[in-house]
C-alpha cells in the first residue's frame, strides 16, 4: 500500500534504507525517522505495541493517536490548509534508530502531520522526543543516512536560529529535488521540532517555521 504523498515515506528512518514503505519517488534519504509517519495508515500490518508499554526492542508504526500529547504539539495549519495525515510513534531498534544509541537515546516518539503540494512535494511538520534528545543528535542521524544513500548528493548543514533557539538544518539534492529538514528545540524539555521540505520554495519553508510559533 502506499499512503497519500509519497514524499514523506522517506523521513523516518535514521540510518537505513529509508522505511518499510515502498519506494517513493521523493525523500530517498535512507533516514526511516521521518517516513514511518505516513505509512502507519496501512491496515493488515502486526498489532501495535501499547504506547505506555517499555519499548522490549519493538519499533511501533505511526497510527494517529498513538501519542495524542505529542501530536498536539504540531500546528494543526499550515497557511491555511489542514494535514492530510497526522499520526505518532516510537522507534526502539538500534537499525531504526541508527546513531541515536550511540547518542544514549533507546527510545524515541515522534508524530508528524503531512501538508503534501504533489505527489512529490510538499512539507511535513515534525516532533521528537526522548530525554536529553537535541537538535544536533538528530542532525547527526540524518546526515549520516543521507551520505550513504546512492541518490543523494550535495549534503550541506548549517547552524540556524528557529523562533530565537538555535538549531540545525540540512540541505540534500535528491534525485535533482532539493530537501531541507531543520531541526530546532520545542519549549517542551526533551523535545525537538522537525520540519522536512521537498521541491518547495524557500518561503514555503519560512511559513512552516512560522507555524511552530513559540511551541
Amino acid at each position: 500500500m502506499r499512503p497519500a504523498g509519497s514524499l514523506l515515506h522517506r523521513a523516518h528512518q535514521l540510518e537505513g534504507d529509508l522505511i518499510s514503505a515502498p519506494r517513493a519517488r521523493l525523500l530517498a534519504i535512507p533516514l526511516a525517522l521521518l517516513s514511518a509517519l505516513l505509512v502507519g495508515a496501512c491496515a493488515g500490518g502486526p498489532p501495535t505495541p501499547d504506547p505506555s508499554a517499555a519499548c522490549n526492542g519493538v519499533d511501533a508504526p505511526a497510527v494517529p493517536g498513538y501519542y495524542p500529547a505529542l501530536e498536539s504539539l504540531l500546528p494543526s495549519t499550515l497557511a491555511e490548509a489542514t494535514p492530510s495525515v497526522v499520526n505518532s510513534g516510537r522507534f526502539c531498534v538500534a537499525a531504526s534508530l541508527g546513531s541515536l544509541v550511540g547518542a544514549g537515546v533507546s527510545d524515541l516518539h515522534f508524530a508528524g502531520a503531512q501538508f503534501p503540494a504533489s505527489d512529490s512535494t510538499g512539507v511535513s511538520l515534525l516532533e521528537y522526543s526522548a530525554p536529553t534528545l537535541t537538535p544536533s543528535m538528530l542532525a547527526d542521524a540524518f546526515t549520516a543516512g543521507a551520505a550513504s544513500a546512492t541518490d543523494v548528493n550535495q549534503i550541506q548543514t548549517q547552524a540556524v536560529t528557529v523562533a530565537g533557539r538555535a538549531g540545525v538544518r540540512i540541505q540534500v539534492n535528491n534525485q535533482d529535488v532539493l530537501q531541507v529538514l531543520i531541526f530546532w528545540p520545542s519549549a517542551q524539555p526533551g523535545t525537538v521540532n522537525g520540519i522536512l521540505a521537498a521541491g518547495v520554495p524557500e518561503s514555503a519553508i519560512q511559513t512552516a517555521e512560522q507555524a511552530f510559533g513559540s511551541r
